[in-house]
């Protein structure tokens, strides 16, 4: 059932074996019609988690009854399970009846079976979320490679003492990933505001968090889908000093075939040519067409993404 969860909707993401293999979907619900896939999943998701209650539940009153045998009826019955317990004194009470046994049996069953049956009838999908329209992409939208220079100074990024980050909680739980493969062309001048841009274009399958299960989803169609949408892209030509070392840039950043106003907040420090730059930026995930098809109301993946960025860099000849 916890498989059939992650095969499509839902949830959308790749299955791994408690995050350390990637294990493939099921092959005849993964190639099934996205109806009949969404039914499935949802369903599997009520089975799925009343039935580890169901089973919490049946472990709990295994323990307890060989508990009250040993300790309270003392017939020796947890001797005959945990080797390190010794027959205690008292009557010593004789096997259960065949019958008994597979009455107990097919009780426990059949607390399963009702279990995973009222999971999968209250899990009934709710209706799939439009999400945002998808703005088509401009014929006539700036390759990656076209970049048109800005006029104040400009700067070559250290890549081995950069990174850009991005953070987000799944399941209540923080996550922290970052983007191994980036290319950034910056000019920038504190006293030339006017003449200052920065481009940065970023592999969308070099987004890692180093957990097999999230890593996979990353890739898929519904969220980053680098085969489609290889590249992210941010661009800026507005900046404004906000006081001391403190400025902002304004621009746009495309995700997918989506392009969204940005501010990026950020610190502008420099020492003998080297220069140091931190910003931060909270992003709504919905607005960029990611997770809309499983997950638009943020039930699982938090709705804001917070993206950081430290950036070393030296002044250009």
């Amino acid at each position: 059932s916890g498989w059939a969860v992650t095969t499509d909707h839902p949830l959308a993401v790749a299955t791994s074996w408690f995050g350390l293999f990637g294990i493939s979907h099921i092959g005849f619900v993964e190639h099934a019609a996205e109806a009949v896939r969404r039914n499935i999943a949802f369903a599997s998701m009520g089975a799925h988690s009343l039935m580890a209650w169901g089973a919490v539940v049946l472990v709990a009153l295994h323990v307890g009854a060989a508990l009250k045998h040993q300790f309270l009826n003392r017939d020796g019955v947890l001797a005959h399970m945990v080797p390190v317990f010794k027959h205690v004194d008292g009557p010593t009470a004789g096997e259960p009846a065949t019958s008994t046994k597979w009455a107990e049996r097919l009780a426990g069953l059949g607390l399963i079976v009702a279990l995973a049956v009222a999971g999968a009838i209250a899990a009934r999908p709710a209706p799939l979320a439009e999400g945002p329209a998808k703005a088509p992409v401009a014929a006539s939208a700036p390759q990656d490679a076209d970049v048109v220079a800005g006029t104040a100074q400009a700067w070559n990024i250290d890549k081995a003492q950069s990174k850009i980050e991005f953070s987000g909680t799944h399941s209540g739980a923080p996550f922290t990933g970052t983007f191994g493969q980036w290319d950034a062309k910056v000019w920038f001048d504190p006293a030339d505001l006017a003449g200052s841009k920065a481009v940065v274009t970023i592999s969308t399958a070099s987004g890692k968090t180093g957990d097999a299960t999230k890593d996979g989803s990353l890739g898929g169609a519904e969220w980053f889908d680098p085969s489609t949408y290889p590249t992210a892209r941010f661009e800026a030509d507005k900046f404004t000093a906000l006081g001391g070392n403190r400025f902002e840039a304004r621009g746009t950043l495309r995700i997918k075939n989506m392009t969204v106003p940005v501010v990026l907040p950020f610190t502008f420090d420099e020492a003998s040519g080297v220069a140091t730059v931190e910003g931060k930026v909270e992003l709504d995930r919905t607005a960029f067409d990611l997770g809309m098809a499983s997950d638009a109301a943020g039930s699982w993946v938090s709705k804001a993404i917070e993206v950081t960025i430290k950036v070393r860099a030296q002044r250009a000849s």
